[in-house]
């Protein structure tokens, strides 16, 4: 059987974005969201989750990029001068192997985001990050540790199964999709270490698309992928939204292209996955099928 867990990250970021998120999932293009805690819509996002409880809701951790939950005092380590956590990835990994940043306020923030989203009435389903954080050596332990403390069951698997597929690119833009094509092959190296720190009982799907393709969506590619998607759970990850002004005024690079997504999402893959009998799922597919899923040993 072949489970595709088609899962929106942002969910929270914007008004726009949640709109797009549910009607995606209204239509039948996508099962899976994660709620960033951190985001301006939080409290709108959390209330569509509680309306429309077909909806797999997981944790989207964001550890650079916007305002934490914690206090910027009480995760110092985390924050530049404004209070905000470190710009960017890049900001965020030469901080981190230099060991001016701290595990204790990293877990601290890991848990101040799960928390919020408990407390909105949500158990989630699974954990993702903000700018793939996760796939950081000594990162990821913290992340497990804190999913099982606090009763997250599984967590992305975020190294990209993604072929090249100069045909099915936007036009014009190879150049951008191959270099995040070669930032998806590049975090390979850090395969062994991600799955060590793992550790045991928490699932995650099999395979994992869409990294290269952020921003960069064609019909093409989405025909492609679903009609040589393998048997098993596999994931695909996806950013859409509504054009408005909320999300015009968010922070992200991504606007125009979450309209583009929104519109395949709802139009194109749910007749593609029906032809190819491809089942689109939430993250609940791990715990209800155990034989379609990997645990770490």
């Amino acid at each position: 059987m072949k489970h595709l867990i088609v899962n929106a990250d942002d969910f929270g970021l914007a008004g726009g974005v949640n709109r797009g998120i549910l009607e995606a999932f209204q239509r039948g293009g996508l099962g899976s969201a994660t709620l960033m805690a951190t985001g301006e819509a939080f409290d709108d996002a959390a209330a569509l989750a509680a309306l429309n409880p077909g909806l797999g809701v997981g944790v989207h951790l964001a550890l650079v990029g916007v305002r934490p939950v914690s206090p910027p005092d009480r995760i110092p380590s985390l924050v530049d001068a404004s209070g905000r956590l470190w710009p960017t990835l890049e900001t965020f990994l030469g901080r981190w192997v230099t060991r001016r940043i701290r595990r204790e306020d990293v877990t601290r923030e890991i848990e101040a985001q799960i928390e919020k989203i408990l407390a909105a009435g949500i158990q989630p389903t699974h954990l993702d990050t903000h700018k793939h954080t996760m796939v950081l050596p000594g990162v990821m332990a913290l992340l497990a540790d804190s999913c099982r403390r606090l009763g997250v069951p599984a967590v992305r698997f975020p190294f990209a199964a993604d072929r090249l597929g100069w045909s099915t690119a936007v036009p014009g833009r190879r150049g951008e999709l191959l270099r995040q094509w070669c930032l998806g092959r590049a975090v390979l190296v850090w395969w062994g270490p991600w799955r060590a720190a793992l550790g045991d009982g928490l699932r995650h799907p099999e395979r994992f698309y869409g990294v290269a393709r952020t921003g960069l969506w064609t019909r093409p590619y989405l025909e492609s992928l679903l009609e040589t998607l393998p048997d098993g759970v596999s994931e695909l990850m996806t950013h859409p939204g509504r054009l408005d002004e909320s999300l015009k005024n968010s922070r992200t690079r991504l606007k125009e292209s979450r309209q583009a997504e929104l519109e395949l999402l709802c139009d194109v893959v749910p007749p593609l996955a029906a032809r190819h009998g491809i089942r689109i799922d939430s993250y609940r597919i791990l715990a209800a099928d155990k034989g379609d899923h990997h645990e770490s040993n």
